[in-house]
């Protein structure tokens, strides 16, 4: 299994949702840790609820949150197995990743210059800024190994676009070892950690599959980002929080994928369970 490492603050509800779609579209892929903070008694009783419900997964919580987020998330990279995955609580897996363990390592083995698989990534995604409707830039050179995974220079693309963004914590595996010796600079955040990576040390070559298997759906926004998010559909967290204690979980067999177009893309939430009276 791949080794993947969720990280999550004030977003159970999100959490519950990325994984049950882990369950549904990834079950034999990945092993998980969540690295989470609460920033109130009503928060932590969410991610409570989440603890009994996923006995499967390691939750390590923040307890002198972002003092502690460096030493937490560099002993979980040490305690992965050959390849780490990264995700944050408002990724969803929304379409069933039709690859094992196996297949994954043998794109790593064939190309040494291969520095991820990246999951958000896909000929469908691309739109840069759904606010802004901009596109993004896309290879030009597009090599295919084993009839499902496309590889392409990341490097001969603008920087910082979607195909040319090889650390991101939104679904992309990579060998563990090329992220250990990556990370020598300080960090407290996943924004940062995402951030300061130094894409510039990475080997040249990204990879994906012809159409992607994880979204992100940037509804409301924690910590240090300064992203758009909840411009179409968005709930705070705190009223997400209070419909996931009162029993109202995000459907995610309700929610629809049918137009994926970028890595980042709001997508309506549909709602099960009853409100507990």
């Amino acid at each position: 299994m791949i080794s993947t490492i969720i990280f999550s603050k004030d977003r159970a509800n999100q959490l519950n949702l990325l994984l049950e779609s882990m369950n549904e579209n990834g079950s034999d892929l990945f092993d998980s840790t969540v690295i989470y903070t609460a920033t109130d008694d009503a928060f932590q009783e969410g991610y409570d609820k989440l603890l009994d419900n996923y006995s499967d997964v390691n939750f390590i919580k923040q307890e002198n949150a972002p003092s502690d987020f460096r030493e937490i998330t560099l002993n979980a990279i040490d305690n992965c197995g050959e390849y780490v995955c990264f995700f944050v609580d408002d990724n969803i897996v929304y379409r069933k990743i039709d690859v094992n363990f196996n297949s994954i390592s043998e794109l790593f083995e064939h190309d040494d210059n291969v520095v991820c698989l990246s999951l958000r990534l896909g000929a469908n995604t691309l739109i840069q800024n759904e606010y802004k409707g901009t596109y993004s830039p896309i290879p030009q050179k597009v090599a295919v190994f084993d009839d499902t995974y496309l590889l392409w220079d990341w490097t001969a693309l603008p920087e910082h676009t979607n195909f040319a963004y090889p650390f991101s914590v939104d679904g992309h595996i990579f060998k563990t070892k090329t992220i250990s010796d990556m990370i020598d600079y300080d960090f407290d955040t996943p924004n940062g950690f995402e951030g300061r990576g130094k894409a510039n040390s990475l080997p040249p070559v990204m990879s994906c599959f012809s159409e992607s298997v994880v979204v992100n759906t940037p509804i409301n926004i924690v910590g240090s980002s300064a992203n758009a998010a909840g411009v179409k559909h968005g709930i705070s967290l705190e009223k997400l929080n209070e419909m996931f204690l009162e029993g109202q979980s995000i459907d995610f067999k309700s929610m629809d994928f049918s137009n994926v177009r970028g890595c980042h893309q709001e997508i309506q939430y549909q709602f099960k369970g009853e409100i507990k009276c």
